[in-house]
């Protein structure tokens, strides 16, 4: 491996992966200088001479959790996958990605204890926004249009008696969406399913025997996942086939 290694010199600032980039292609190694490894802009620690980083999402595939960048100028040493994916095979390197994980749940887990209890927590804490209403006499076609332009997926209606109950209108919504697939040339076939919803869609995954599974994300914090679980990597887990994800852009316009 020693002849494989590539040196490479990182000036300060400059970053070396990118949180929810593109998935990483080498294995590094901090041969001098100090790199931070942050997430959604703030630093959850730090990377001094000796230490490893890369190998989480070279092994998956998937975007880097965090954002590595050099605090100072710094030297890498730097892996080729081909050769770094036969070394992390090795008795050697899988005890090392397993120690490495067991050190990032054990920071994970102090984090989490220096948080306030996210159970004990109003709901409405964790809300990223206003519930959205609307009136009992709405169409299911203006409905769709209210959750689309919103980007929401959920809608609340207020009845009669004032008591506000979630409007079932997801095949509206859907069947919006399935027309203007059709005018581009797709065909689609709606489903609504009921249940807890991981298991409803894995079950209606199998059942219609696809292909792929693509799920639009919110990106929750921390704080929403730990209470409210996370659907995209529950279903990535349980899934037999490639689970595509795709985060939820609130600002861009509907198209």
């Amino acid at each position: 491996m020693a002849a494989s290694l590539v040196e490479r010199a990182v000036p300060a600032g400059e970053t070396v992966l990118v949180e929810s980039g593109l998935p990483g292609t080498e294995l590094y190694v901090v041969r001098d200088g100090a790199f931070e490894l942050t997430h959604k802009g703030a630093v959850v620690a730090i990377l001094s001479s000796g230490e490893v980083f890369g190998h989480p999402t070279l092994l998956t595939g998937l975007s880097p959790e965090f954002t590595t960048r050099a605090r100072q100028d710094s030297t890498l040493y730097v892996i080729s996958k081909d050769v770094a994916l036969d070394v992390l095979s090795r008795p050697e390197g899988v005890r090392f990605v397993a120690g490495s994980l067991r050190e990032r749940l054990i920071d994970a887990a102090r984090t989490m204890r220096a948080l306030p209890d996210a159970v004990t927590r109003p709901v409405t804490s964790l809300l990223r926004s206003a519930p959205l209403f609307c009136d009992p006499d709405t169409s299911a076609r203006e409905a769709a249009q209210i959750m689309e332009t919103e980007k929401r997926s959920a809608l609340l209606v207020r009845t009669r008696d004032g008591k506000a109950v979630e409007l079932a209108k997801a095949e509206a919504l859907l069947g919006e969406v399935a027309a203007r697939m059709a005018e581009r040339g797709f065909e689609a076939r709606i489903v609504v399913g009921q249940g807890e919803v991981i298991e409803t869609i894995l079950a209606s995954a199998r059942e219609l025997e696809v292909d792929l599974i693509a799920l639009a994300t919110h990106g929750h914090g921390p704080i929403t996942r730990a209470v409210l679980g996370c659907v995209s990597e529950g279903v990535r887990r349980g899934s037999a086939v490639p689970v595509l994800t795709a985060r939820i852009d609130r600002a861009a316009k509907p198209r």
